[in-house]
C-alpha cells in the first residue's frame, strides 16, 4: 500500500521536527559559547486607549434600543390579549343578537300556531261569529305580546351588560398602554443611568490602564533582561559540561555518545510508524545519513526488522 500525496506531507512536517532535535542534539555536545536567542518582541507595544466619551443624545438613544423591544413585546402581548377579549365579547353580544332573534321567531310560529288552533277550536263550537273570538284573539295577541317584550328586554339586558364589559374593556386598555408608556419612561432612566455609571467605569479603567501602559513596559523590560541573563548562564554551564565531557571521554568518545543519542532518539521517533513511512521519510533526503555515520544503515536495519509493512 503506497503513501498518499497527504500523508506524504505529513510524514515529512513530522520529520523536520526529528531534524530540530538531532541539532539541538549537536548543539548540546558542542564546546563552543552560543548566544541565546530568547525569541522575544523587543517591547509589548502597547498601545495607549482612547477614551470617547458618549454623548447625552447618543446614551439616551442607546438606553431607548435596549428597553424597547421588551416594552414592545409587552404592548403586543397586552394588545393581543385585549382583542382577543373584545373579539369574545363582541361574538357574545352577536350571538345574544341572533339568540334573541331566533326567539322571536319561535315566538310569532308559537302566536301563528295558537290562534290557528283557536279558530279550529271556536269553530268546531260553532263560536267564530260569536264575541268569544274577539275575547280570545286579544287574550292570545296580549299574552304574545307579554313574551315578546319580556324576551326582549332580557336578552337586552345581556346585551347591555356586555356592552358595559366592553366600555370596561376599551377603559382598562386605554389605562393599561397609559401604563405600560408610563414603564417604558421609567425603564429607559433606569437603563440610561445605568450606562452612565458604566461611562464613568470605563473612562476610570482606561484612565488606569493607559497609566499602566509604561510599568508594564518597564517590567517586561526587566524580565527579558533576566531571561536572557538566565538563558547566558544556562549555555556557560552546557558548555562547560561539554568540555568536562570531553575531557572524561575524549573526542571519540563523546561524538560516539552524541551519534548513539541520535540513533536512539530516532528509533524512539519512528517506533509507531510503518516500514513504508519511515524509508520514504529516511531516504527523502541526506540528512540522517551525514548525522548518524555508520548508524544509518543500523537505523535502516532496525526499520526493516522492528517496523510493521
Amino acid at each position: 500500500m503506497s503513501v498518499t500525496a497527504e500523508r506524504t506531507r505529513e510524514l515529512l512536517a513530522m520529520y523536520q521536527g526529528l531534524k530540530d532535535t538531532i541539532l539541538d542534539i549537536d548543539k548540546k555536545y558542542s564546546l563552543n559559547y552560543q548566544e541565546p536567542e530568547l525569541n522575544l518582541p523587543p517591547t509589548l507595544d502597547l498601545q495607549p486607549l482612547e477614551y470617547i466619551p458618549k454623548t447625552e443624545s447618543e446614551l439616551m438613544a442607546l438606553a431607548t434600543a435596549d428597553v424597547t423591544p421588551n416594552h414592545q413585546n409587552k404592548v403586543r402581548s397586552f394588545e393581543q390579549n385585549y382583542l382577543r377579549t373584545k373579539q369574545g365579547l363582541e361574538a357574545k353580544k352577536l350571538h345574544i343578537a341572533e339568540t334573541l332573534n331566533q326567539k322571536l321567531v319561535q315566538l310569532l310560529d308559537k302566536y301563528n300556531a295558537d290562534v290557528l288552533s283557536l279558530r279550529r277550536r271556536l269553530v268546531n263550537n260553532g263560536l267564530i261569529f260569536s264575541s268569544v273570538v274577539t275575547t280570545k284573539t286579544q287574550e292570545t295577541l296580549e299574552n304574545y305580546n307579554n313574551q315578546v317584550e319580556q324576551t326582549t328586554s332580557h336578552y337586552e339586558t345581556l346585551q347591555d351588560n356586555v356592552d358595559v364589559q366592553l366600555s370596561d374593556l376599551d377603559m382598562r386598555y386605554n389605562q393599561g398602554l397609559q401604563s405600560l408608556d408610563e414603564e417604558l419612561d421609567s425603564r429607559v432612566q433606569e437603563r440610561y443611568q445605568d450606562l452612565v455609571y458604566r461611562e464613568q467605569k470605563d473612562a476610570e479603567r482606561i484612565a488606569k490602564y493607559n497609566t499602566a501602559l509604561s510599568e508594564k513596559e518597564t517590567k517586561y523590560q526587566a524580565s527579558c533582561q533576566k531571561a536572557l541573563e538566565y538563558a547566558r548562564q544556562a549555555e556557560y554551564e552546557r558548555a562547560l559540561k561539554a568540555a568536562q565531557l570531553y575531557a572524561q571521554l575524549g573526542e571519540s568518545g563523546v561524538e560516539a555518545q552524541k551519534i548513539s543519542e541520535k540513533y536512539n532518539y530516532c528509533k524512539q521517533f519512528f517506533v509507531s510508524w510503518t516500514k513504508e513511512e519511515a524509508l520514504l521519510v529516511i531516504k527523502s533526503d541526506g540528512f540522517l545519513n551525514v548525522h548518524l555515520g555508520s548508524y544509518y544503515n543500523s537505523l535502516i536495519d532496525w526499520v526493516n526488522n522492528n517496523l510493521s509493512a
